[in-house]
This record gives structure tokens, sequence and C-alpha cells, in this order.
């Protein structure tokens, strides 16, 4: 059965990003970490970039502190969408958009960002950055989007993800920072459950041990 509020939702995606690419054309780039939310708005942004036939420069900031499964992850990505990750060696986001700017002439930025998970900021799909930033527009096509749908997306699309959701991490940040979620553990089976099944993702955050990350 088709979930009618994503595909609205969908729709609704699609057309923030091609009015990004009408503003911006190939000055425009994609901020990708390898997270759940990160990977379905680049399936969303590639599909509409094939059917209005421009080229997109996503980056990937290069970390330390970074998950294996995750630089596995990203280097899969590359190969199944057949894209070319600018990397850049940054400490931080304003950082590397700051060398992105700079070096690449980029303008504006796809941000995987659901109002969810910052409750308390209101934001629109496109936002400049803050004072102190290096000036670009942000472009958050998936703001009104759930947790849910996001595993709803992955599913109906067979879109990849990261393993590590398979073994209870919901929200993946730093690796020496980042733990399954201890609501998704099961003490009979003593295993954690795949991240689908949190049912209340006020809590899919629980697994970061530091909230500023």
């Amino acid at each position: 059965m088709s979930n009618i509020n994503l595909d609205s939702k969908i729709e609704k995606a699609n057309k923030v990003i091609y009015e990004a690419f009408r503003r911006y054309g190939n000055r425009l780039s994609f901020c990708y970490n390898g997270g759940k939310d990160s990977i379905v708005l680049l399936d969303l942004v590639l599909r509409c970039a094939q059917k209005m036939n421009v080229n997109i420069k996503p980056f990937y900031l290069e970390v330390d502190d970074e998950f294996d499964e995750i630089v596995d992850f990203i280097s899969f990505s590359e190969k199944y969408y057949g894209i070319n990750l600018i990397r850049l060696q940054a400490d931080n986001l304003k950082d590397g958009l700051e060398k992105l700017v700079n070096q690449y002439q980029i303008n504006s930025v796809f941000l995987g960002v659901r109002g969810d998970d910052i409750p308390n900021i209101k934001m629109k799909h496109f936002e400049p950055t803050t004072n102190g930033w290096p000036e670009a527009e942000r472009v958050m096509p998936i703001l009104e989007w759930t947790y849910s749908d996001i595993w709803d997306y992955i599913d109906r699309f067979n879109v990849p993800y990261c393993t590590l959701y398979n073994f209870g991490y919901t929200s993946i940040g730093p690796k020496s920072l980042t733990i399954p979620n201890p609501k998704l553990y099961d003490p009979e089976k003593n295993v954690y459950l795949h991240a689908r099944y949190l049912t209340d993702p006020s809590y899919e955050r629980l697994g970061r041990t530091n909230r500023n990350h």
C-alpha cells in the first residue's frame, strides 16, 4: 500500500530540489556524511538531477573520529551512484564550507536536515548561512520529514544504507561519542534491534553521548 503522506513529502522535496537547481545551477553542492537522512536526500537529489540533466558537486568532510562502517559506506555510495565526492579536510562544517565556497565557487548546499531533529528551531527550505559563516544558501528539502519517513523511503526505493543501523544505531556521529540506542536493546536476545524499530523518534539521538555533535 502506498504511503500517501510520504508521497506528498517526496513531491514537495522534489519541488524544492528543482527550484534549487533552477536558482543555483552548477554552483550547488551537497553535504554528504553517509547517514540515513543524507543518503535519502542524495537519492532524491540525484533522481532530480538526472531528469534535469544537471551536475551536482557533493562533498564529504573527512574526519579522524569516524566509524569504519561509515567510511566504507561512503566509498560504496560513490560507486553505487556513480558520483565523485569532493573530499575536504576540515575540523568542522564551517571550515569545510569555507573551503568549498573559496576553492570550488559553490554558493549553495543541500543539507539533509529534518525539522523533528531540531524542534526548537524554525527553518525554511531556503536559508542563508548565519553571521560568521561563509556566505552561501542552505537548501533543506526534507524539513517536513520524520524519522519513520526516512525508513519508509529507504524500504520503498531499496536505498542502500550504512550497516551500523542494523545494530541499533539510530543517529551516527563521531565514533568515540556514539553508541547503539539503549531503547533498542532486547534483553531476551541480548541484541540491539534495527534502527527502524525505534517507536519514539524523540529518542533518536539517545546514543549520542555528546549532544553538541
